[in-house]
């Protein structure tokens, strides 16, 4: 890691179409990787249920009127994922999850998503425009797994 100043490493990853929103307790950052004429934006993990309306007023900023393209949710803990609602409601970006977890939002189930056992809370989302299959363990999240979009 390097030893920079976070506002130098800040602006070295906005130079590259990186933007990290630091959020506070409870809410994981959200990194938004800005797209071209080719690819649209993608933001990863959208931060706990009730900063919902932040992470959108964050998204639409940084966005300045382009579209998001993309939900990726590194894992579904309430506070990675507690935002979807929101994003998916304001933006209708199709949510991309981890394959493992697909029948456990299909059916919305909170005691497989966890959430229940924890208390934590999660506004149901839809996983638009993925295909659930069985879990392979040896695919990292986005590259080529059995819960992609479009498929």
């Amino acid at each position: 890691m390097s030893s920079a100043p976070v506002s130098a490493m800040s602006s070295e990853l906005e130079r590259h179409g990186i933007l990290v929103f630091e959020r506070g307790w409870l809410s994981s950052n959200n990194v938004l990787l800005l797209g071209d004429a080719h690819r649209g934006a993608v933001v990863v993990d959208t931060g706990y249920w009730t900063h919902g309306s932040q992470t959108v007023a964050l998204l639409r900023h940084a966005l300045a009127g382009a579209p998001l393209a993309r939900v990726l949710n590194t894992h579904l803990h309430s506070d990675h994922c507690g935002g979807n609602a929101a994003v998916q409601s304001s933006f209708g970006a199709p949510i991309d999850i981890p394959a493992g977890e697909c029948m456990a939002v299909d059916a919305w189930d909170m005691a497989l998503l966890s959430y229940e056992a924890t208390g934590q809370h999660c506004p149901r989302f839809t996983r638009s425009g993925v295909r659930c299959a069985a879990r392979r363990r040896s695919r990292p999240l986005g590259l080529a797994g059995p819960c992609r979009a479009g498929t």
